[in-house]
């Protein structure tokens, strides 16, 4: 089987992890290519022993396609690109795509009300005209409940299980003069409104031994600073630059925190999980999905919560530690969800032949 993925750069970030993912597991199986638009400073896919190929125009991409069997695309304009394809150009193949976010929420937090409208509804409508739609959980099902269900595959995210931990190249508590009794939580993010760190840092006092490292950039990151000096947490909150790998880092947080108010999925909990280290999410349903019973939350209407269930996460730590590195090997492994997209490959293209 031929398989093309098409995605918007080869810059490493949620959705291109995923394809690297797939890509690791299925590889040796299949003949696979890249296409990418944009350039990036970095190549997520560089560990990998298939070739990239840069995309100017949909036309060019037309004639690289007519050699597969199936097109696997990530992004609003890749979408794009492969719907022009296949509609306009007759590409003669099968097309699918994997569906990151909660469309409208996500982009209401980045553009506002009537952009996100505007560019979600342009956005399903443009995946109306794909074979296959992977959506990231039952809950996100719902959510798209206007598509198609006949082309609905609800697939989760996954990671590579290996052990890829690497010598910590930082000591953070020594770094930040954490004592031995504080508790040391942290987040790795792309610094946005919708990620909520602000959330945390509005919860957290000075009379807490908690301490907070939030590793990661974006927009949003200069007003969560202001937000810092505002409550005077500048010995309580820290920040370092995005990480590349944030293994090592997470790997010395008692808790890792998720305070997202929206998310599709999240890979930097699975990482966590991973690591066995106890996540705390928001409750938004996305999070009440994927850890069932053993969800610990707190209430983003009421972020006060956040605090207690930090304590007794440190408190009952090792018993935690088990429990998620079991939900982990039992559910998110690269290796399970990329059987599932070959299943799907598989489905499509008996439709081919």
């Amino acid at each position: 089987m031929k398989i093309a993925y098409v995605v918007s750069s080869k810059k490493k970030c949620g959705p291109n992890i995923v394809i690297l993912n797939i890509v690791k597991e299925l590889a040796n199986k299949h003949e696979m290519e890249i296409f990418f638009l944009d350039e990036s400073d970095d190549d997520v896919f560089e560990c990998v022993n298939v070739k990239s190929t840069q995309i100017k125009k949909a036309s060019d991409l037309k004639e690289h396609l007519k050699r597969f069997d199936i097109i696997h695309s990530s992004g609003i304009r890749p979408d794009a690109l492969v719907v022009l394809c296949k509609v306009i150009y007759r590409v003669k193949c099968k097309i699918i795509t994997t569906i990151h976010n909660y469309v409208f929420q996500d982009l209401y937090y980045s553009y506002g009300l009537v952009k996100s409208l505007i560019w979600g509804l342009l956005w399903c409508s443009i995946w109306l005209f794909f074979d296959k739609l992977v959506i990231l959980s039952k809950n996100a099902d719902n959510y798209y409940w206007f598509l198609p269900s006949a082309k609905k595959n609800i697939i989760y995210n996954g990671i590579d299980d290996n052990d890829c931990l690497q010598n910590k190249k930082c000591n953070y508590r020594k770094e930040f003069n954490i004592p031995d009794d504080g508790i040391l939580a942290g987040s790795c993010a792309n610094l946005t409104k919708r990620k909520g760190i602000d959330l945390v840092i509005q919860t957290l006092t000075k009379e807490h031994k908690i301490y907070y490292i939030v590793a990661g950039d974006g927009i949003e990151k200069h007003n969560l600073i202001n937000l810092v000096k505002a409550r005077k947490l500048h010995e309580r909150v820290y920040f370092i630059d995005f990480l590349d790998e944030p293994e090592s880092f997470m790997s010395q947080l008692d808790v890792f925190l998720m305070p997202s108010r929206s998310e599709g999925f999240g890979l930097t909990v699975l990482e966590s999980t991973k690591l066995g280290i106890p996540v705390i999410t928001s409750n938004i349903p996305i999070f009440m999905e994927l850890f069932d019973q053993m969800c610990l939350t707190f209430d983003i209407k009421n972020p006060s919560t956040l605090i207690d269930v930090i304590t007794y996460a440190k408190k009952n730590r090792l018993h935690l530690s088990q429990k998620f590195h079991a939900i982990f090997q039992d559910r998110f492994t690269s290796s399970k969800m990329a059987t599932k997209y070959e299943n799907v490959y598989n489905n499509l293209f008996r439709e081919v032949l």
